[in-house]
C-alpha cells in the first residue's frame, strides 16, 4: 500500500476523526490541540519532510522548503475526503476511490514541486518517488523510521504518479 493510501485510510479511521474533532473542539480553550499535534502529526510528517529535503538536495524536486512542500502534500492527500468525513458527510472511502484521491494528489504535487525542463533531474526522465523504511530504536528505545529513497529514472513522465511505499503499511511483508 502506498504512503499515501496508507496516510490517508488512517485519517480517516472513525477514531482519529474523534479525536481530531476533539483537538480541534478543545484547541482554543486547553492544550489539549497542541498535545494531540505534537505527539501524533508532528512526528510523523517530519519524517516526510526530512525525505522531501532529501529529494530537494538530490535535484528529484525543485528547490523549495521542505515543510512547506510536504504541508501542502498532507493537505493534497486530504483535500477530497477529510473535512467530509469529519463533518459525518457521506463520502466514498473506499479503497478505489482512495487510490484515485491519492493519484490525483500526487499528480497535482508533482506539477507543483516535480522537477523543471531543463534540469538535470527532468533530463534524465522521470522518477518515482519510493521510500522503503527500517523501523529501527533510537538510544532511548523509541522506534523510528529510516528512510532510503530509491528513483527510478523513466517513471513518472509514463506514470505520472507518486508512490510512497512505507514499511509500517508493509510489516509483515519481506522486503524485495
Amino acid at each position: 500500500m502506498s504512503f499515501g493510501k496508507h496516510c490517508l485510510v488512517a485519517v480517516l479511521t472513525p477514531q482519529l476523526l474523534a479525536v481530531r474533532r476533539l483537538a480541534h473542539f478543545e484547541g482554543g480553550r486547553s492544550n489539549v490541540g497542541a498535545l494531540f499535534y505534537e505527539r501524533g502529526p508532528k512526528p510523523g510528517w517530519k519524517v516526510v519532510t526530512d525525505f522531501v529535503q532529501q529529494l530537494i538536495d538530490a535535484g528529484k524536486l525543485r528547490s523549495c522548503n521542505a515543510a512547506i512542500a510536504t504541508a501542502h502534500l498532507r493537505e493534497l492527500y486530504a483535500a477530497e475526503l477529510l473535512e467530509l468525513c469529519l463533518l459525518g458527510l457521506p463520502a466514498d472511502t473506499s479503497a478505489r476511490n482512495i487510490a484515485k484521491v491519492v493519484q490525483r494528489a500526487a499528480d497535482v504535487f508533482l506539477a507543483a514541486y516535480g522537477p523543471t525542463e531543463g534540469t538535470d533531474a527532468a533530463q534524465a526522465g522521470a522518477w518515482t518517488l519510493t521510500h522503503r523504511g527500517r523501523r529501527q530504536a533510537n538510544r532511548h528505545g523509541v522506534a523510528r523510521w529510516t528512510v532510503q529513497p530509491t528513483h527510478s529514472v523513466g517513471e513518472i513522465r509514463r506514470l505520472q504518479r507518486l508512490t510512497w511505499v512505507s514499511a509500517c503499511s508493509g510489516a509483515n511483508r519481506r522486503d524485495e
